[in-house]
């Protein structure tokens, strides 16, 4: 009798045990896959911005960043709370920039900012840097680590690396996502994240996003010829999943001017 009480307990034990690792394995495969994304279909973030162009212009501004996943991303430029004197909206065509003090505004899709600018980003791309969020350029969408070649690099971290489409992709993590880079014929994107101090979306997440796109393009021709773009945003706070509205129809007294003529009027004075 007692040797079967003992074996009982041993297979219940063993089962007990395989069941808690089975279930302790399971939850960190989902922890793996889900740490370089955070789970939102809105975005909100109240931040400064500072930015400059080809060394020549610095500017620093208070405003809005709101996302509405795989859809719209708005920058509301408001100098004061409440107050919005320009915005740019990106969608998965291109871009859209509103001087509302001026009260004109100008378009170019991402195809006419790498051929004009040398800039090679898309609407993913752009939505994942603003997100923290780990993704594949070519195939517009979210990645994970199995997604990369891996090597283990000082400090506890791992480099990611991936080329598709003449791109490559580099990105350091360790149990967060630190820093990304996009390389090209065209130029580079490179950012870093700093200051993980909120928690967004069940998850830690960086209130400063640092973003330098270098272009290699080079026309001699062109007097509105842009090579340097770095921009710093600050967040004051996030908000995830919030009541938010991103509808907004360009007044028709609004004058259309080109990308060119703003980079122009702006930053090459």
């Amino acid at each position: 009798m007692l040797n079967k009480i003992v074996k009982y307990s041993i297979l219940f034990l063993t089962v007990s045990f395989l069941a808690v690792s089975c279930k302790t394995q399971k939850n960190l495969v989902t922890q793996k896959t889900e740490v370089y994304k955070v789970p939102f279909e809105t975005f909100s973030a109240k931040t400064s911005v500072s930015f400059s162009m080809d060394g020549v212009s610095s500017y620093s501004f208070g405003g809005q960043l709101r996302i509405k996943r795989d859809s719209v991303i708005v920058l509301s430029i408001q100098p004061i709370a409440g107050v919005e004197v320009a915005r740019a909206m990106i969608d998965t065509s291109g871009v859209v920039l509103v001087d509302r003090m001026n009260k004109r505004y100008c378009t170019s899709s991402f195809a006419e900012m790498k051929t004009n600018f040398g800039l090679d980003v898309n609407y993913h791309s752009i939505q994942a840097v603003f997100s923290n969020t780990l993704f594949a350029y070519e195939k517009n969408s979210d990645a994970h680590e199995k997604d990369f070649n891996k090597t283990e690099i000082p400090g506890n971290k791992t480099l990611l690396q991936r080329v598709a489409l003449g791109l490559s992709q580099e990105f350091v993590v360790d149990s967060l996502l630190q820093s990304g880079t996009i390389l090209s014929e065209m130029g580079d994107v490179k950012w870093n994240y700093m200051d993980f101090s909120a928690n967004v979306g069940g998850r830690k997440f960086p209130m400063k996003t640092e973003i330098v796109l270098k272009s290699n393009k080079r026309t001699p021709s062109s007097s509105h010829q842009l090579s340097y773009l770095s921009l710093a945003f600050l967040h004051k706070r996030v908000e995830v999943d919030g009541t938010m509205n991103f509808a907004y129809k360009i007044p028709d007294s609004y004058q259309k001017i080109s990308l060119e003529e703003i980079v122009e009027l702006y930053f090459k004075k």
